[in-house]
């Protein structure tokens, strides 16, 4: 899955309208809406902004569109703080 996919589908699933997400997270309207159709490139400040808006947390979204190889699990990310980014075999 794509980014913006995730976060229209993360939208849609809390229910909440362009408008609403916009008003909680302080990321314009136009900027969410030209994300979700993958028109521009999310920077990472916003990208903080719409998961906090979502309540969705950035270890789901980085797992969700693939940062993670599928031998990672939550656990071993986020325990002790960090965690050693994968390297996909290179």
């Amino acid at each position: 899955m794509k980014g913006n996919e995730y976060i229209k589908m993360k939208r849609i699933e809390k229910g909440l309208s362009l408008q609403a997400l916009s008003k909680k997270c302080g990321v314009s309207f136009s900027r969410i809406a030209s994300l979700e159709r993958g028109e521009h490139k999310i920077l990472f400040d916003n990208l903080i902004k719409i998961l906090n808006g979502l309540e969705a947390s950035m270890y789901d979204f980085l797992n969700v569109v693939g940062y993670f190889p599928p031998s990672y699990k939550r656990e071993d990310v986020v325990a002790g703080g960090g965690f050693e980014p994968p390297t996909f075999g290179l």
